[in-house]
C-alpha cells in the first residue's frame, strides 16, 4: 500500500502537469504562436481586473466596448463589458456611438448589439469577438458562354482489364459522338454585383473568365443547345469547338492511339502496329504498307501500297479496295478488288471483280469473286494450289454455310432425343416440348437453304481472263460448274458456257 508520503508526490506530480498544460508554452517562439500567448495573457489580466471589481476591490468602471476592425475591413468585432457594482452598464446607443466614431457604417448587426448589451449586464460577465457589422462579398460577373458537356472534355478513357490485366489498346484519345448529341449548352449573361466592406467601401464586382469558344462546323442550336450535326470527331481549338467527319491520325496507329472505332472517314499516315484494330464507318485511306490485324470500313479502303495479313489479319470492306498488293490475308470486299502486283497466299471474298493488275499474280489461296477475275498469271509451276470461284454471291455462299452446319447439328440432337423417346415408354413432356421444337427449327433452316439456292448464283456471264500464264493445278469454279487447268496455258479466257453446261477455255485475243 502507498503510504501518505507516494500519495503526496502524486498529486504534486498531477498538479504540476496541469500547470504546465495551462501554461502552453509554444516550442519555438519563432513559431508565430507568440501572438497567441499575448492574447492569453491580456485576456487573463482583464479577467483578473474585472474579478478584483466584483469581488470588491477599489477599481470602479462603467461598462464598455471594445471594437476591432479585421484586416480585410469585411467583419468588425466586439467584446462587451459589464460594469463595476454601482456603475452605468454599456447602452445600445453607446456602441452605435463608437461604431460611428470608427466608421463602422455598413451591415450593423443591430439584433447582436442589443442583445450583447442586456446579456452582459445580467449575466456580470465578459463577451468577446461578437460580430457586430459584416461587409458584403461581390457577386460574380458571368459574361455569355458555351458550356462543353464535361464527357467532352479531353481525358483518356478508363482502360479495361482482360484476365486480370488492362487492355492498353482500348485506351484512345479521341472523343467520338453520334449526330444529334447534345454536346454544349449557352450558359447566358449573368450581372455581377458590386460589394461593401464595413467601413462603406465599394468593392469592384470581379468577372470570371470563361472560355469564348463558339459552336464550329458540324454543329447546330436549338433553344440553346448545341447539337452534333453528324456522327464524327468531337474536336476544339483556340476559337471554337467542332465535330469532325474525317480523323487524321498522324504518327500510325500504336498505343497512343489506341485501336480505332470511328464514325466518319479514316486517313492514317505510319505503322500500324500488331494487334491494333482501326474501324470505320465510312472510308479508310492509309499511306504506306497496311500491317492488318482487324480492320473493318462501311464504306472503301485504299491503301497506297500493299496489305500484309501475316495469316492473322482480317479486312472487310462494305465498299471497294485498292491497294498495291495483298499477302497472307482474309479479305472480303461488297465492290471490287484492285491490285497492281497482285494477290498471295490469300483468301479473297468479293461480290465486285478481282483485279490483279496487267503485271499481277494470283498464286495460293482461295479467290471468291462475283464478277470475275483478272490477272496476268494465276498459279506457279510449283506453288501451292489455287482456287477460283466466280458467279456466286459469297454472302449468299455463307449463310448457306451457316444453315447447312446448324441443320446437321439440330438433326443430330433431333436423332439422340427420339432415340429417347423410343426407349421411354413413358417420355417426359418436357423431352416431347424439346422434340417439337427441334423439328421446327430444322424445318425452318431447310426452308431457308432452299430459298438461297435461288439467291446464289448472281453472274453466269463472269470470266477468269489470264493476261500471260495460269499452270497446271489451277482450280476454276463458275456458277458450280468445275474446271481444272491441267497444263501450262498462255494468255486465256474461261466462261461458262450456259447451254452445255461446261467451263470453256479460250485464248485471250
Amino acid at each position: 500500500m502507498k503510504d501518505s508520503d507516494d500519495f503526496a508526490v502524486d498529486d504534486l506530480i498531477s498538479q504540476s502537469e496541469k500547470l504546465m498544460e495551462d501554461l502552453d508554452f509554444p516550442e519555438n517562439e519563432s513559431s508565430g504562436n507568440k501572438p497567441d500567448m499575448d492574447k492569453q495573457a491580456l485576456e487573463k489580466a482583464q479577467a483578473d481586473f474585472f474579478l478584483n471589481e466584483i469581488e470588491g476591490n477599489s477599481f470602479r468602471s462603467d461598462g464598455f466596448v471594445k471594437i476591432r476592425i479585421s484586416e480585410d475591413k469585411m467583419t468588425a468585432y466586439a467584446d462587451f463589458y459589464p460594469p463595476t457594482e454601482g456603475m452605468s452598464p454599456i447602452s445600445y446607443n453607446q456602441v452605435m456611438g463608437i461604431l460611428q466614431e470608427k466608421k463602422i457604417v455598413f451591415g450593423i448587426n443591430n439584433d447582436n448589439i442589443q442583445k450583447c448589451c442586456i446579456d452582459c449586464m445580467s449575466d456580470m460577465s465578459i463577451i468577446n469577438d461578437i460580430v457586430v457589422a459584416e461587409g458584403e462579398d461581390p457577386s460574380v460577373h458571368i459574361p455569355q458562354y458555351y458550356s462543353i458537356d464535361r464527357k467532352l472534355l479531353k481525358q483518356k478513357k478508363n482502360p479495361e482489364k482482360t484476365k486480370g490485366r488492362i487492355d492498353y489498346k482500348k485506351v484512345t484519345p479521341f472523343i467520338l459522338v453520334q449526330k444529334g448529341k447534345r454536346i454544349a449548352e449557352l450558359v447566358r449573361e449573368t450581372p455581377g454585383k458590386p460589394g461593401h466592406n464595413v467601413l462603406g467601401d465599394e468593392i469592384p464586382s470581379p468577372q470570371r473568365i470563361e472560355n469564348k469558344l463558339e459552336p464550329g462546323q458540324n454543329t447546330f442550336i436549338a433553344d440553346d443547345i448545341v447539337y452534333a450535326a453528324c456522327d464524327g470527331l468531337f474536336d476544339q481549338d483556340e476559337k471554337s469547338f467542332y465535330i469532325n467527319e474525317v480523323l487524321q491520325i498522324e504518327s500510325g496507329v500504336d498505343y497512343s492511339t489506341g485501336n480505332i472505332d470511328f464514325p466518319g472517314d479514316v486517313l492514317i499516315n505510319g505503322e500500324t502496329k500488331d494487334g491494333f484494330q482501326v474501324k470505320s464507318g465510312g472510308r479508310i485511306f492509309y499511306t504506306g504498307t497496311f500491317d492488318a490485324s482487324i480492320v473493318e470500313c462501311d464504306d472503301n479502303l485504299v491503301v497506297t501500297l500493299g496489305i500484309i495479313g501475316r495469316k492473322k489479319g482480317r479486312i472487310k470492306a462494305g465498299g471497294s479496295i485498292e491497294a498495291k498488293f495483298i499477302e497472307n490475308c482474309f479479305v472480303e470486299s461488297i465492290k471490287n478488288i484492285s491490285l497492281v502486283s497482285g494477290v498471295m497466299n490469300s483468301e479473297i471474298y468479293t461480290n465486285g471483280k478481282l483485279i490483279a493488275g496487267e503485271k499481277g499474280l494470283v498464286v495460293g489461296g482461295i479467290v471468291y469473286a462475283q464478277d470475275g477475275i483478272e490477272a496476268n498469271q494465276i498459279g506457279t509451276s510449283m506453288g501451292p494450289r489455287t482456287e477460283l470461284y466466280c458467279g456466286t454471291d459469297y454472302l449468299v455462299q455463307s449463310k448457306m454455310r451457316w444453315a447447312r452446319d446448324h441443320s446437321m447439328e439440330v438433326a443430330m440432337e433431333l436423332n439422340k432425343v427420339n432415340n429417347q423417346i423410343a426407349r421411354s415408354g413413358n417420355p417426359d413432356s418436357r423431352l416431347l416440348e424439346v422434340q417439337t421444337k427441334l423439328k421446327v427449327a430444322l424445318k425452318k433452316l431447310n426452308e431457308l437453304s432452299n430459298e438461297l439456292i435461288f439467291e446464289l448464283h448472281k453472274n453466269e456471264d463472269a470470266l477468269v481472263e489470264v493476261y500471260s500464264a495460269i499452270y497446271p493445278g489451277v482450280y476454276i469454279e463458275i456458277c458450280h460448274f468445275s474446271y481444272v487447268v491441267e497444263r501450262v496455258m498462255g494468255p486465256s479466257k474461261f466462261y461458262l458456257n450456259k447451254q452445255k453446261g461446261i467451263i470453256v477455255a479460250e485464248d485471250l485475243k
